[in-house]
């Protein structure tokens, strides 16, 4: 059979949706010996590799698809199957017994080898349950860590360059914390926060009549961040005792701006 052929039985054949295209193909593309062996082949790569991003190792996701295409097997059948050693395959089959996915009975001195596909998807479950279990508490650990250390030394990173200051607003802007800013009074400022910013966030404009500003800055959690487009540069601060000082700066220039407006149209 040709690749087309192949191919087209292969996504047509066997789907609800598409009986008549698969009977319309039936005779153009008979199904040999070969069709079947070459849907094995791909069934039997497919396992492995499921077996292997659950943590078997090559030679384990082998000899155990190996042992699930056999049925219960003697270490000798499933070495000439897999083409592994058959010192090597005694080992890793030994290990998969040791592990209770795989079940030996001593049948007339013979070790018959047996896969248990059942156990291993219940294993694989609950390991999936501790792993979810585990990142729980790992991000409670971070989040406690991460607390310890807003109330000590400022961790302060800087970001240089076009890239620099994209990552900055990049990482200002996607946290879910609320984001207040002082920024200058420009057209491509307030554009800027308007395009970044979330309904809840907030800032506040300065302009060349509350002297020279053209720096941005962003408080956020625990977080200041001080952005220069100009000299392409940003300086992320994480620390509690500081990102105070910083957000009661802002309360202060904005109690300040809201009593001079209040002026302006008196």
């Amino acid at each position: 059979m040709n690749a087309f052929c192949r191919a087209t039985r292969l996504f047509l054949g066997g789907t609800g949706g598409y009986k008549i295209s698969a009977t319309h193909y039936s005779d153009a593309c008979p199904i040999t010996q070969d069709d079947i062996l070459f849907v094995s082949n791909m069934t039997t790569l497919a396992t492995i590799n499921h077996l292997k991003a659950a943590g078997f190792t090559d030679n384990e996701a082998n000899i155990y698809t190996a042992l699930l295409e056999l049925g219960p097997s003697v270490a000798n059948v499933v070495a000439k199957k897999t083409k592994i050693n058959r010192s090597t395959t005694y080992v890793t089959l030994e290990a998969l017994v040791k592990r209770g996915i795989v079940s030996v009975s001593d049948q007339k001195k013979v070790r018959i080898y047996g896969a248990q596909p059942e156990y291993l998807v219940r294993s694989t479950e609950e390991s999936a349950k501790c792993y979810s279990k585990l990142a729980d508490e790992l991000k409670k650990s971070i989040s406690k860590i991460r607390r310890i250390r807003a109330g000590g030394s400022p961790t302060i990173q800087t970001l240089e360059g076009d890239n620099g200051v994209e990552a900055a607003y990049q990482v200002i802007f996607t946290q879910r914390k609320r984001v207040t800013g002082i920024l200058p009074d420009t057209p491509d400022s307030r554009d800027k926060f308007k395009m970044l910013a979330h309904k809840a966030d907030k800032a506040i404009y300065l302009g060349k009549k509350h002297r020279p500003f053209s720096a941005e800055i962003y408080i956020y959690g625990d977080n200041v961040a001080l952005v220069s487009s100009e000299v392409k540069s940003a300086v992320m601060i994480e620390n509690k005792g500081m990102t105070d000082h910083f957000r009661t700066l802002f309360d202060l220039a904005s109690a300040r701006l809201e009593r001079t407006a209040r002026r302006g149209k008196k």
